[in-house]
């Protein structure tokens, strides 16, 4: 039922920076460009991220911050993965 349905959604590191990408859906999609999505937060490397959805369309990615804190950082997409609220702890 989600307005986004099929897209797809990819997140990734390279070292500290975590980037987001998504791929509209259909046979013409295309992938979006590369979004940083982690900012000070995030002191070391975001490797283990994650992405999820629901039913909305609403896209959450998660990533660790591996300086030992235990801290997960959040964000929260409303709007396919277009753009995203600010991170959390």
């Amino acid at each position: 039922t989600s307005p986004f349905k099929d897209q797809v959604y990819c997140i990734w590191h390279t070292g500290t920076p975590v980037f987001f990408s998504r791929r509209t859906a259909g046979a013409g999609g295309t992938w979006s460009a590369p979004l940083q999505i982690s900012g000070a937060e995030t002191t070391v490397v975001g490797i283990g991220a994650d992405v999820r959805t629901n039913a909305n369309g609403d896209v959450f990615v998660f990533w660790p911050d591996a300086d030992g804190s235990g801290n997960i950082v959040f964000r929260r997409s409303v709007d396919g993965g277009n753009t995203f609220a600010a991170q959390q702890i």
